[in-house]
């Protein structure tokens, strides 16, 4: 989407530029910007509940917020525990 069509659906002239990405002499809308799923975060000036739809564009908070939810899990440290010699020395005696 170019930066008219932008402003077509309800972006203001600043918020269209900040999302429209020129490529090749034609703007499009970056496609990291766009909400991927149902969004909803509080905004951090009005301390209002908001909520995005898909395809809709985000501003910096709201794209902070999905970043972080589509981010990889963090994997869980894995802890190997060795048992005890005196216990290892029980269970396998000595013929």
């Amino acid at each position: 989407m170019n930066e008219e069509q932008l402003e077509d659906l309800g972006l203001d002239r600043d918020e269209a530029r900040a999302v429209a990405v020129h490529q090749g002499g034609q703007a499009r809308t970056s496609e990291s910007r766009i909400c991927t799923d149902y969004l909803t975060t509080v905004h951090p000036d009005t301390g209002l509940e908001v909520t995005y739809v898909p395809g809709e564009a985000l501003p910096d908070f709201a794209l902070a917020v999905q970043q972080r939810r589509n981010a990889p899990p963090v994997p869980e440290p894995v802890t190997f525990a060795r048992p005890s010699i005196k216990v290892a020395m029980k269970a396998d005696p000595k013929p």
